[in-house]
């Protein structure tokens, strides 16, 4: 692929190999790279997508195929606006913000055949990939947004998708396993996880455990019942 080098937080120095394709370099950048230069900020860069709700924002972390740019486009076609994909920015002070990132979400085919649209209509994600950038348009947030509620999403055996709210120990387990590139925090952050302790003291943190028999609009309809809980509708 190349030699990528992050330095003091500013500044990504590029040497591609020979014949790489440009889709390859843009996804190693705006993927591990980015999360690189966010740690060296003294950001804490989470593996989510963020959804602007009333109170604020409300980060949807997981693993990868876990459903995060699923459930933020189909709330994004019910009217929510999103600030991230992927990555998440977060500051690490008092009054924790959610920054915004790429206009964009990078989706599978089977999603967008969900939300009603056509693969043709969008240009690939990558060489290498199935996936498909979806631009947000009007339905992205372009400000950084107050950090409110975090959901972590989870996939089990279990017959129906739940909603369990974690506590203490664990709830700090689940924020710093969301946490991206997390084997890079140690170096770049000396006080990352009392930041992230801080943090976990003034919000929420959901557990959703989504069964594979329940679909990307129930989940979502799952989420949106839970934000009327809180008054995040």
């Amino acid at each position: 692929m190349g030699t990528f080098v992050i330095s003091d937080g500013n500044q990504i120095d590029v040497e591609p190999a020979r014949e790489v394709a440009s889709s390859t370099l843009e996804s190693f950048l705006l993927g591990p790279a980015f999360g690189e230069l966010l740690h060296q900020r003294a950001y804490w860069p989470v593996h989510a997508s963020a959804i602007l709700t009333e109170m604020g924002a409300v980060i949807c972390a997981g693993r990868s195929g876990s459903g995060k740019s699923a459930i933020a486009a189909m709330l994004a076609k019910r009217g929510y606006k999103i600030l991230a994909d992927e990555i998440c920015a977060i500051s690490l002070d008092d009054a924790p913000l959610v920054f915004p990132a790429r206009p964009c979400l990078i989706l599978k085919p089977d999603v967008i055949k969900e939300l009603g649209k056509a693969t043709t209509d969008f240009r690939s994600a990558g060489k290498n990939t199935d996936r498909y950038v979806l631009p947000l348009g009007e339905q992205f947030h372009g400000q950084g947004a107050p950090l409110h509620g975090f959901y972590i999403l989870e996939t089990g055996d279990n017959t129906e998708s739940t909603l369990t709210r974690v506590h203490g120990g664990q709830k700090l387990a689940a924020l710093t396993r969301s946490t991206y590139r997390a084997r890079q925090a140690s170096g770049a952050e000396p006080g990352i996880l009392e930041h992230i302790l801080k943090i976990a003291s003034k919000i929420q943190a959901v557990v959703l455990l989504r069964s594979a028999s329940t679909g990307l609009e129930q989940t979502c309809d799952l989420l949106e019942a839970d934000f009327a809980r809180n008054g995040l509708g």
